[in-house]
Protein backbone atom coordinates (compact mmCIF):
# COMPACT_ATOMS: atom_id res chain seq x y z
CA UNK A 1 0.00 0.00 0.00
CA UNK A 2 1.54 3.65 -0.86
CA UNK A 3 0.59 6.62 0.71
CA UNK A 4 0.72 9.35 -2.03
CA UNK A 5 1.96 12.23 0.98
CA UNK A 6 5.07 13.38 -0.93
CA UNK A 7 6.47 13.02 -4.25
CA UNK A 8 8.70 10.57 -3.68
CA UNK A 9 6.44 8.06 -2.69
CA UNK A 10 4.49 8.63 -6.18
CA UNK A 11 8.44 8.48 -7.94
CA UNK A 12 8.58 4.66 -6.41
CA UNK A 13 5.06 3.46 -7.53
CA UNK A 14 6.30 4.72 -10.92
CA UNK A 15 9.14 2.84 -10.73
CA UNK A 16 7.94 -0.16 -9.43
CA UNK A 17 4.32 -0.12 -11.11
CA UNK A 18 3.63 -1.10 -14.75
CA UNK A 19 2.19 2.29 -16.46
CA UNK A 20 -1.71 0.40 -17.39
CA UNK A 21 -1.90 0.20 -13.43
CA UNK A 22 -0.50 4.03 -12.89
CA UNK A 23 -2.87 5.12 -15.17
CA UNK A 24 -5.55 3.07 -13.77
CA UNK A 25 -5.21 4.69 -10.59
CA UNK A 26 -5.44 8.37 -12.10
CA UNK A 27 -8.57 7.59 -13.66
CA UNK A 28 -10.06 5.79 -10.33
CA UNK A 29 -9.12 9.38 -8.24
CA UNK A 30 -11.22 11.46 -11.08
CA UNK A 31 -14.22 9.22 -11.14
CA UNK A 32 -14.50 9.27 -7.31
CA UNK A 33 -14.10 13.22 -6.91
CA UNK A 34 -17.49 14.67 -5.79
CA UNK A 35 -17.34 17.13 -8.63
CA UNK A 36 -16.06 16.74 -12.14
CA UNK A 37 -12.58 18.57 -12.60
CA UNK A 38 -14.78 20.80 -15.39
CA UNK A 39 -17.83 21.66 -14.29
CA UNK A 40 -21.34 22.80 -16.50
CA UNK A 41 -20.47 26.47 -16.42
CA UNK A 42 -16.95 25.34 -18.02
CA UNK A 43 -18.26 23.32 -20.56
CA UNK A 44 -18.66 25.14 -22.85
CA UNK A 45 -15.60 27.48 -22.06
CA UNK A 46 -13.80 23.87 -22.60
CA UNK A 47 -14.97 23.05 -25.95
CA UNK A 48 -14.16 26.29 -27.72
CA UNK A 49 -10.65 26.65 -26.70
CA UNK A 50 -10.15 22.90 -28.02
CA UNK A 51 -11.60 24.06 -31.32
CA UNK A 52 -9.27 26.84 -31.07
CA UNK A 53 -6.14 24.84 -30.42
CA UNK A 54 -7.29 22.37 -32.97
CA UNK A 55 -7.49 25.27 -35.57
CA UNK A 56 -4.22 26.56 -35.02
CA UNK A 57 -2.51 23.07 -35.27
CA UNK A 58 -3.91 22.39 -38.40
CA UNK A 59 -2.98 26.05 -39.92
CA UNK A 60 0.50 25.27 -38.32
CA UNK A 61 0.39 22.22 -40.28
CA UNK A 62 -0.66 23.56 -43.49
CA UNK A 63 1.93 26.32 -43.07
CA UNK A 64 4.48 24.00 -42.76
CA UNK A 65 3.36 21.92 -45.95
CA UNK A 66 3.97 25.26 -48.05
Amino acid sequence: MYVMSDGKMAMQLAKDSDIHVITGLLKLYFRELPESLFTDALYPNLVTGMGTVALFFIHSFIYCLN
